[in-house]
């Protein structure tokens, strides 16, 4: 019974392998195989324009052509793997254009220039010739809806791509701005937003899961436009940059020049910076007058002057006359030895900038490194919160302190904090940087279980001017902590009562 069943499957299998071979043979197109590639044929290619496609000639005016080409009908531009294309001069890509890049791009000087709406994909390369006059080569983007993937940006000699990416909106602005998956090696500014376009908007932008290695300027700059809207950086890796005038991992702020520069200052907000990987930098994330910023789980390491300067600029988190911002959750080991998370105001554009409204530093690890330095001196009410606050709670900080100074209501909760061996583990200056001349204000200052001592397990603390009669409305609350509070911090001096806390 078993062999007649079997024998019957093969003869049923048998025949059904016949008919399929005759139905294929009536002419029923087969379907295309996994490796075939679809649609090259209906793309524009720069050979069928002209290009020698060998890196030595010069294919300016046949990739030109091609991009024209692609306009007129609608198709993308392919160039393919075993295509180099040596570039000479300035390209103009018509709004619309799809660009894949799996071969590459070796500039002389010039840039791409894209008009309008801009996709851009593919494995291939871009980068400098060693006959390069310039170092500006690469893409320049200035309206409409941008996407940039998959691309390399590589300089593999002695030249460097200036910019990279460079990001400078028309009057138009640029609705939708996606730069993702780019490899970013040897180049100067990997992503720039240009700062001469400031009266120009960029609506939205996001820059994820991009690669940058090596560079000699900053990774990601974004000088902050009028109107700017919703900026999300997220899930990028950048490692090693030791520029000497300029190296931050990411910086976003207020350049001090272009044709804005007398312009009032403006602001940023509605900023995400989460889950990146920065290592071997100067500064690791710099924010200058941003709002509503999140910096949240991004591991920062090695931040270090070597890089750069030697002055308190050296600092892996920095958020400089900026409100209403948190900084949470980051992991930051062996970084910085003036301030690991430093919050504080600024003079940018020669004016000055308070920091303000509600800072919170929240669940922040901290590994042989400075430790927190907030400045909340010359702060000011924002529009959110009209108190002006900071938060710190439930850091651990390892072989670092924390430091609180100026004349402002602050919280610290449950922080842990482990100090090298004779050092404060703990500084809050509340009266630093007041004019002799001003009366004192209305402060809440709250310390609830903190744990702190140094190397050797004694508790090093100081706690400066809180008994002052300067400070006239001042509630100070404190337990649960290792440490006594203050003398006479019991009975704080209160004209009025004070407005309960959020």
């Amino acid at each position: 019974m078993r062999a007649s069943v079997r024998h019957s499957f093969f003869c049923a299998a048998s025949m059904l392998c016949m008919a399929c071979e005759a139905i294929y043979a009536s002419g029923l197109p087969k379907l295309p195989s996994a490796t075939t590639e679809i649609g090259v044929s209906a793309a524009e290619s720069p050979r069928d324009h002209g290009a020698a496609c060998d890196g030595k000639a010069d294919d300016t005016r046949a990739l030109q052509a091609t991009f024209d080409a692609g306009a007129r009908t609608g198709q993308r531009v392919y160039i393919p793997v075993n295509c180099t294309l040596s570039i000479h001069g300035e390209l103009r890509l018509p709004s619309a254009t799809q660009l894949t890049l799996d071969g590459a791009l070796k500039g002389a000087g010039g840039r791409l220039n894209a008009l309008g709406d801009l996709t851009a994909s593919g494995t291939g390369s871009i980068g400098m010739t060693d006959d390069g006059s310039g170092h500006v080569f690469g893409i320049r983007v200035q309206q409409g809806r941008v996407t940039i993937s998959g691309i390399r940006f590589v300089s593999d000699g002695d030249k460097q791509l200036n910019e990279a990416i460079l990001i400078a909106p028309t009057a138009e602005g640029i609705s939708t701005l996606d730069i993702h998956d780019v490899y970013f090696s040897k180049v100067q500014f990997g992503i720039l937003r240009d700062s001469s376009t400031a009266a120009h908007t960029v609506q939205f932008a996001e820059i994820h899961h991009n690669q940058f290695f090596d560079l000699s300027g900053d990774a990601i700059e974004w000088n902050i436009g009028y109107g700017d809207g919703q900026l999300s950086i997220a899930d990028n890796r950048i490692d090693l940059v030791h520029g000497k005038l300029v190296n931050q991992g990411i910086g976003i702020g207020v350049a001090g020049e272009g044709p804005y520069a007398d312009v009032p200052i403006h602001a940023q907000d509605r900023i995400s910076i989460v889950h990146n990987t920065v290592r071997r930098v100067r500064q690791a994330l710099h924010c200058e007058v941003c709002v509503s910023a999140e910096i949240d789980d991004n591991k920062i390491t090695e931040v270090d002057p070597m890089y750069g300067s030697d002055s308190i600029d050296v600092a892996a988190i920095q958020l400089v006359g900026s409100y209403d911002s948190s900084v949470s959750r980051n992991h930051i080991s062996e970084s910085g030895r003036y301030g690991t998370i430093l919050i504080m105001a600024g003079v940018i554009q020669n004016r000055f900038i308070p920091s303000g409204g509600q800072n919170i530093i929240v669940g922040n690890q901290v590994i042989g490194a400075a430790g927190i330095l907030d400045i909340c001196t010359w702060q000011a009410p924002s529009p959110n919160h009209q108190a002006v606050e900071s938060i710190i709670r439930d850091n651990i900080i390892v072989r670092g302190t924390i430091r609180h100074t100026g004349v402002c209501s602050y919280t610290l909760i449950g922080n842990d904090v482990l100090s090298p061996a004779g050092e404060n583990g703990l500084n809050l200056d509340l009266g630093a940087g007041r004019s002799p001349n001003e009366r004192g204000g209305r402060f809440v200052v709250e310390l609830e279980r903190n744990h702190v001592r140094d190397a050797d397990g004694k508790v090093q603390i100081n706690l400066k001017d809180f008994s002052d009669p300067y400070f006239q409305h001042v509630l100070l609350l404190g337990e649960g902590n290792n440490f006594a509070m203050p003398a006479g911090s019991e009975a704080s001096r209160q004209d009025e009562p004070l407005p309960a806390r959020p």
